[in-house]
Order: structure tokens, then C-alpha cells, then sequence
């Protein structure tokens, strides 16, 4: 409740806050401003284009320990027949899925109260409404960069694209009423666009609270043919009175809350302590709708180093339950012969342990994991 309060009065605030702003955002040859662009050689803003963007919102749910994630193996055609029919009778699904009052306080504002059945409203706004937003505008300024025509076009199909792709494998073989999709793409992914299509409030969230998104480095299982250590995270950094320290929140499958502490040469720490989800189980209603809830919430404890906004490396360790660590370092501090790479690991009890590279001009790099999700039911 309180990121969700200080990022709307930042919103309020966002017009008169970016007039006063001196930072400079870069521009286009034609001049148009490139909000979000990081124009880098190194960390996790080197690997960013429109492929890469695709993937890790596309199968950002693959990371969920209740799905299996072998891409080959998601049920495309029931998923977007189910989606589309939600989507077509929003008001049918919400009906089949407890009604409004349900609706409203599991997608929309806690009138339920804040507990774990009714909290998908937190992702709702921090992920679709200003992470997704700003991946958005990000790709937007990739294309302006390039003289695509109509980027802002480009940049809005590729993300809608994408987060269609992402409930499809989040729906999966079932059929029936299901209000997550509804309230993403009829309430907060236009949420996103709108907002981030206003130049005061995206220079607002690429200067002065500082969103960035720092995405894993997806990696390809060429042992088991699935997906690795995908997904979208996205870091907000909100300056604090009369210091250089910033307060710090990362979200993605986590929520974290700490500090970021500025160093030499653009470099900054980011410590933080929350929580991450592991798992979701399912409720279904008697008119056979599905909601489905967490399941695995753990502690988790995360330190990332980023330079220039640019994600250089991050280290997560979540339990005590069932114990994990994860570890990304991304390309520009790893080279061999003049080759730059990024390393991925990490050891658990869902996914056993796994080990992958990445290089910035390919989106999924080669990987292997062994012990993986062996006991986990399908949604």
C-alpha cells in the first residue's frame, strides 16, 4: 500500500516534477526524446531489443515452479481460444468468477482486505501498469533510435503481443471463466500505454524516480528443451531528501524493499530484503471459473550492482523453506579474447540446479539444468 500510494502521488506530481528536472534524455537524430534507452555496451541494457523484450514477457510465468517450462509443451490453441473468449465476455467471466465485489478486491483495490487471495491488485499495478508501461515506451525509443516509422506503433504492438503470449501460457489447457486477462488487458495494460505515452510522466520514471527494467538472462535447456531463468523484473529508485541514498523496490516474482547506495564512476549497490514467489495453486468456483492464488511465499535477501542504470550483476537467496540461490552477471565484466559474456546460475529446491551464458546480441543463450521440477503439478 505504500509503493502503490507514493508512485500515484509521483504521478500527480509528474508534470511540474519533469519541467523542473535538468537531467538530459537522450534523443533521436530527428530529436525525438529516447525515454528509457540506454544506449550501452554493458549489463543487462546491452542485451535489451525487441526480441529479447518479447521473450522475457512472453514467458515470464514460465518461472513459476507450478508450470512446466518447456515452451514446446504450452497448450497455445485452447490458451488463446480460452483468453479471447474471457476477453470477448469480460463481464460473463467476472460473473462465473464471484462477481464484482470479488473482481474488484482480487484485481483492482483491497476492498477484501489484504490477504494472499486477494492481493493480485499489487502486481496488477507495480507489473502491468508501470513496469509493462515503461517496457513500452522503452521499445518505443528502441525503434525511434533506429528511424522506424510510427515507433510508438511498433513499440505498442510488440508489447501487447508479448503480454498476449504471456496469458496464454498462463491459461494453459484450462476452459473456462478466468478474470486475469480481463482485468490485464481491459484495465491495466491501457493503464500502462496511456501513461507512458505522456512525455512529462515517462521522463518523470527516467529521471527522477528512476524505473529500469532489468530482465533475467533467458537461457535455452539444451539438455530438456525448456526455458531458463526468464521473466521481467523491473527496479524503482526514489530519491531521498538531503542524501544520495535512494530508496530501492524490485519486483518481478518478488517484492523487495531496501536502499541503493551510490558509488564511484556511475556505479550503484541496491541492498534489499522481501519476499519471492515460488509457486500458485488454484481455487475454482462452482460455475467453473479458476483464480489462482500463491502458494510458496519465502524471505528473499537481494544485492544488485548496477552502472548507469544498467544492471552489471545480482545475487537473490530465498528460504528458509525451500532454499535457493540466484545468481545473474551480465555482460561487460566477463571476456575472454576480446569475447564478452554473462553468467547465469542458480541452485534450488524447485528447479535443482542450473548454469547458462548469455551474449548481448543474442536473446537466449545456450544452458543446462538437471533435478528440475520433477514433483510440480501443471497449471
Amino acid at each position: 500500500m505504500i509503493l502503490v500510494a507514493s508512485l500515484g502521488f509521483a504521478i500527480g506530481e509528474a508534470t511540474s516534477a519533469a519541467a523542473a528536472d535538468s537531467i538530459p534524455v537522450p534523443t533521436s537524430e530527428k530529436g525525438t526524446p529516447l525515454y528509457f534507452h540506454n544506449d550501452v555496451d554493458y549489463g543487462s541494457d546491452s542485451e535489451f531489443n525487441p526480441v529479447q523484450a518479447t521473450l522475457h514477457l512472453s514467458y515470464d510465468i514460465l518461472r513459476n515452479a507450478s508450470y512446466q517450462n518447456n515452451p514446446f509443451e504450452i497448450a497455445y490453441a485452447t490458451g488463446f481460444e480460452n483468453v479471447a473468449k474471457n476477453l470477448a465476455s469480460p463481464f460473463e467471466a467476472i460473473a462465473k468468477s464471484g462477481g464484482a465485489a470479488e473482481f474488484i478486491g482480487r484485481e483492482i483495490f483491497p476492498i477484501k482486505g489484504l490477504n494472499a487471495a486477494h492481493g493480485q491488485w499489487i502486481p496488477n499495478y507495480t507489473l502491468h501498469a508501470l513496469g509493462e508501461g515503461m517496457v513500452y515506451r522503452k521499445l518505443w525509443s528502441w525503434y525511434a533510435s533506429r528511424d522506424v516509422p510510427v515507433p510508438w506503433l511498433f513499440g505498442l504492438l510488440n508489447t501487447a503481443a508479448a503480454q498476449l503470449v504471456n496469458e496464454v501460457a498462463e491459461n494453459g489447457n484450462f476452459r473456462g471463466p478466468n478474470t486475469d486477462p480481463v482485468a490485464d488487458f481491459w484495465v491495466f495494460n491501457p493503464i500502462g500505454y496511456a501513461l507512458f505515452s505522456i512525455d512529462p510522466i515517462a521522463r518523470f520514471f527516467s529521471t527522477t524516480v528512476r524505473l529500469n527494467f532489468w530482465p533475467e538472462q533467458a537461457t535455452f535447456d539444451v539438455l530438456h528443451a525448456k526455458l531458463l531463468n526468464t521473466g521481467g523484473n523491473y527496479s524503482f529508485k526514489f530519491p531521498l531528501p538531503k542524501t544520495d541514498l535512494k530508496l530501492f523496490y524490485y519486483t518481478g516474482a518478488n517484492g523487495l524493499f531496501g536502499l541503493t547506495i551510490p558509488m564511484k564512476r556511475g556505479n550503484a549497490l541496491s541492498v534489499a530484503a522481501g519476499t519471492s514467489l515460488y509457486a500458485v495453486r488454484p481455487i475454482y468456483t462452482e460455475q467453473g471459473g479458476r483464480i489462482v492464488v500463491p502458494d510458496d511465499l519465502e524471505y528473499s535477501l537481494g544485492a544488485f550492482w548496477d552502472r548507469n542504470e544498467s544492471l552489471m550483476g545480482s545475487l537473490r537467496l530465498i528460504g528458509p523453506q525451500h532454499l535457493t540461490g540466484v545468481l545473474n552477471i551480465y555482460p561487460g565484466l566477463l571476456h575472454v579474447a576480446g569475447f564478452r559474456f554473462g553468467v547465469y546460475s542458480s541452485a534450488g529446491y524447485y528447479d535443482g540446479f542450473a548454469m547458462g551464458l548469455s551474449v548481448s546480441w543474442l536473446p537466449l543463450g545456450p544452458g543446462f539444468a538437471v533435478g528440475t521440477r520433477t514433483s510440480q503439478e501443471w497449471l
